[in-house]
């Protein structure tokens, strides 16, 4: 397998599809509260919220172990399921953008919260994606203009900590504020999360986490973006902010939250999977974050230095395995996004090279296109010629690149975000 490219490169993609089906989320929450039985006992009532990419998996796992014990429940997620669980409402909303699909859906999880039976458990379901399908902004900011305001910032470069910042300061219900209108006395928050370093107060914009507002440092991270903004809805998201930010009240709940799954865990079990295949592996502990340029740059060098010696010294490949989130800063009208770009620039870096990169969102879904990302070898660039490369990465149209060097990576929507993965193999 070792000098076979197309071997391994089918190799590593089976890896990842496999490490998808080993994180599914119904079996997640299932274990979780099978292995723990914290709940047992307490209560027959249990009512419970889903939210997120990954949020009709969570409630399916959940009420298999419950069972009848679930009085009603709410799921809010982007995608249409398949069969709605027993007792259940759900609401299909809008990502990445809260657009009045989002605001319908964050009233309707109000009204749930605020009918919560005061002897209920109320168990929260979170997972990526939460903060754009559930959104009821501050008085003065329409849906539509923190809609707008999240595109803006998103295709200027703004890191996911700053963004949800925004989004929490923007929000009655993020930041802990959701707290407010619920009645049960027992809130447990079982979070899968899409966050690198796993923030519990940046995972769904924190809905359960008290956070208070700080109005200066708002207004201090949108005049920063403000001059990348030619459409002037940063100037006009300023000029609408109230006067005052109201902060979360007292919690006068019982609240767990706990992490059940995330980027780091799902980097051990491409590990296993792949020692399995018959790889050498290393993972980076650091995540791969800021600016997708900077970032690819940073991670080409880290690898050059961990494999130092030359490939023909080693008996197996060797396969680097990383975890993060990147930022793209969009000029151009192109289709792609952060994964593809990544593993557009290592193209080039790899050329004429025994390596092998792929770059994918475990959600399946990478910026503004149907992929989850692309995978590339040290002659792929052979086809493509330099002045395309060059127009397509400046374009951000790194997704039509990849489709034409036959590079590109297709999964759908998998129902999971555990952020990004990055594969670098060694022959």
């Amino acid at each position: 397998m070792k000098n076979d490219v197309n071997g391994l490169k089918s190799a590593i993609k089976k890896i990842f599809v496999k490490s998808l089906k080993n994180h599914d989320p119904a079996l997640l929450v299932y274990n979780e509260l099978k292995n723990n039985r914290q709940f047992d006992g307490r209560t027959n009532k249990i009512e419970i919220v889903a939210i997120g990419k990954s949020a009709i998996g969570m409630a399916k796992g959940a009420t298999k172990y419950f069972k009848e014990r679930v009085t009603r429940g709410l799921i809010i997620s982007n995608t249409t399921p398949d069969e709605v669980p027993e007792r259940f409402s759900f609401l299909l909303s809008s990502h990445p953008y809260p657009d009045q699909k989002s605001l319908k859906a964050g009233n309707s999880l109000i009204e749930f919260c605020e009918t919560s039976d005061p002897d209920s458990l109320l168990i929260f379901l979170i997972s990526g994606g939460t903060s754009a399908m559930a959104a009821v902004p501050v008085d003065g900011i329409s849906v539509e203009l923190k809609g707008r305001l999240t595109g803006v910032l998103q295709r200027s470069g703004m890191g996911i900590e700053e963004l949800n910042f925004v989004r929490k300061s923007l929000s009655k219900i993020k930041g802990g504020k959701l707290l407010d209108y619920i009645k049960s006395k027992e809130v447990v928050n079982l979070l899968i999360s899409d966050v690198p370093g796993n923030d519990l107060s940046t995972i769904g914009s924190g809905l359960l986490v008290p956070e208070n507002r700080d109005r200066k440092k708002l207004i201090s991270i949108l005049k920063k973006y403000r001059s990348l903004d030619e459409s002037g809805i940063v100037s006009e998201v300023l000029f609408s902010l109230p006067r005052r930010l109201n902060n979360p009240g007292i919690v006068k709940q019982e609240v767990i939250n706990k992490i059940i799954d995330s980027n780091d865990r799902f980097l051990v079990t491409v590990r296993e999977l792949a020692e399995n295949q018959g790889f050498d592996t290393i993972i980076l502990k650091e995540p791969v974050t800021g600016d997708v340029g900077m970032a690819s740059s940073k991670l080409f060098m880290t690898t050059e230095i961990l494999f130092g010696e030359s490939p023909s010294k080693r008996e197996k490949p060797v396969l680097i395995i990383s975890g993060g989130e990147t930022t793209v800063r969009v000029s151009g009208e192109g289709i792609g996004g952060r994964n593809c770009e990544l593993a557009m620039r290592f193209a080039s870096f790899i050329e004429n090279k025994r390596y092998i990169v792929m770059a994918v969102g475990t959600d399946g879904i990478d910026g503004n296109s149907d992929l989850a990302g692309g995978i590339v070898d040290g002659f792929t660039m052979g086809k493509s010629t330099s002045h395309y490369f060059k127009r397509e990465l400046e374009s951000n149209n790194s997704g039509e690149w990849l489709i034409s060097c036959s590079s590109a990576i297709n999964t759908g929507s998998t129902g999971i975000n555990l952020a990004d993965l990055y594969l670098i193999c060694r022959y």
